[in-house]
């Protein structure tokens, strides 16, 4: 009696956890596609309708280049980031401010608990613009 009673525990965590980790996926999926980005490519692909008419200035706010897509399965207790940022803006990742070079690019690393992570990577300016993506990332040790 006392084993079928861990081994329906068992089952029921592991349930309970796929459930979780669909519904935190379909969050994502609602909270990316509400503001018409697409889910599957977290790189903005640069083209010349964003860039002012004979400044030369880069509008686009946030590009990221490493992961390439929003949802991640990874077996390492790592992620690297990388893109690009316009040049008078502030980037956070998770809750950790990142200095880009002179030429706006970055480069940062975040380390990740077994199962779901959420990472954001948010991008702001001070006259209030801000992009932001949410990475959904499960680490599979």
């Amino acid at each position: 009696m006392g084993i079928m009673s861990n081994r329906f525990r068992s089952i029921l965590v592991i349930v309970t956890g796929v459930l979780l980790s669909l519904v935190a996926l379909g969050i994502v999926y609602l909270a990316v596609t509400s503001r018409g980005q697409d889910p599957g490519l977290a790189t903005s692909p640069k083209d010349d309708s964003q860039t002012q008419p004979g400044s030369g200035t880069d509008l686009t706010l946030l590009t990221l280049d490493t992961p390439s897509s929003l949802e991640l399965v990874v077996d390492e207790p790592s992620l690297a980031i990388q893109g690009s940022i316009r040049q008078d803006a502030l980037l956070t990742i998770g809750n950790d401010i990142v200095e880009p070079n002179l030429e706006g690019r970055f480069s940062h690393t975040v380390g990740l608990e077994p199962g779901h992570n959420l990472v954001e990577i948010l991008a702001s300016t001070s006259s209030g613009e801000k992009n932001s993506l949410i990475l959904a990332v499960i680490y599979s040790p």
